[in-house]
């Protein structure tokens, strides 16, 4: 569990350069650079590494031209670079202290390249389809020298989607879009007794290393509406299926794969979120603003089912939930 410090309070800065060139035969040349600085919290109690500061530097260099009167393209490459402050020392109940040598994946040094194609296309006035593909790979730098890379090691990561708009009237659009993502991660652990950095890799302390693959697949259909000057409305019908699947490998002395594999079960979720909305202007700059949110998440996750902590305590959780929400606002615009 990697994650379990993520604080809530985080405050970040960006900064952003872009600059565009023109070339012949209608090419542009993009091209830009980010730099985004997060600041996390400190929590008093600290069981897994920790690091206050990310920084993170992003240059891309695009190439853009228009395909003809109706459509545009561009093809972009995207280098990130992900780094930060030195990790804390691991503070625990009691007051023992300790050096975790494993990053987690959020705070770990990380180098991540995407390409990136974008398509523009209005075959009509009133419809519009856009199509977008990302195809990244990651590289995570470990804290170790044990001769096994612990804790993240590589990433994969595939982005797919499709989306249209149709304006039937001024008062009356409708939209809908699909999406495929497909992740992979590569994470490697070890359990030393004594020497934390020791990961002699003996079979009462062996090297583990997974290979985790999160699919989703999604898609959305949105309607808006204005009947009269005063009145707005909309509805918005979101599914999402999310596939989770885990394969564990015993590593050799070498840190190379022994051929030793354990699969774990894999795990289905099934999110169904439909929103409705109306808004009533009582004047140009004021109004109130009713939504009704119902929500449906199923899932087949055993890794909660009859857990038990070191006390006793067990959790459950219920496989199907649902959420209604109704709220009434009064907005204002200045």
């Amino acid at each position: 569990n990697n994650g379990e410090n993520e604080p809530r309070n985080i405050k970040t800065k960006d900064g952003k350069l872009d600059a565009t060139y023109q070339l012949p035969a209608g090419f542009r040349l993009g091209g830009g650079v980010e730099v985004v600085e997060k600041t996390r919290n400190s929590p008093p109690v600290r069981s897994v590494g920790f690091r206050e500061t990310t920084d993170e530097n992003i240059y891309n260099v695009n190439l853009r031209r228009a395909i003809g009167e109706a459509a545009t393209g561009s093809v972009a490459l995207v280098h990130s670079k992900r780094y930060g402050s030195d990790f804390l020392t691991n503070t625990f109940f009691g007051g023992a202290v300790y050096s975790n040598a494993i990053a987690p994946l959020h705070l770990a040094d990380r180098d991540r390249d995407t390409v990136r194609f974008v398509l523009n296309w209005t075959p009509t006035e009133p419809l519009a389809i856009n199509l977008r593909t990302d195809v990244s790979q990651d590289n995570y730098s470990g804290r170790t020298t044990t001769g096994f890379e612990l804790g993240p090691r590589k990433g994969t990561g595939q982005f797919f989607s499709l989306d249209g708009a149709y304006t039937f009237s001024d008062r009356l659009q409708a939209s809908a879009w699909a999406s495929h993502t497909a992740n992979t991660y590569q994470n490697a652990t070890c359990v030393e007794t004594g020497t934390p950095l020791g990961c002699t890799n003996l079979s009462a302390s062996p090297v583990w290393s997974d290979k985790l693959a999160n699919i989703d697949n999604s898609f959305g259909v949105g309607l808006r509406g204005q009947p009269t000057a005063q009145i707005k409305a909309g509805v918005d019908y979101v599914q999402s299926k999310v596939r989770d699947s885990m394969m564990l490998i015993a590593e050799t002395a070498t840190g190379t794969a022994s051929g030793i594999t354990s699969f774990l079960p894999e795990i289905n979720t099934r999110v169904t979120t439909l929103k409705l909305y109306a808004e009533y202007a009582l004047r140009r700059d004021s109004g109130v603003r009713v939504q009704y949110v119902h929500d449906r998440y199923a899932t087949d996750d055993w890794t909660w089912q009859n857990w038990r902590y070191s006390d006793g305590t067990t959790v459950t959780q219920d496989p199907n939930q649902t959420v209604n929400f109704i709220g009434v606002s009064v907005y204002f615009r200045f």
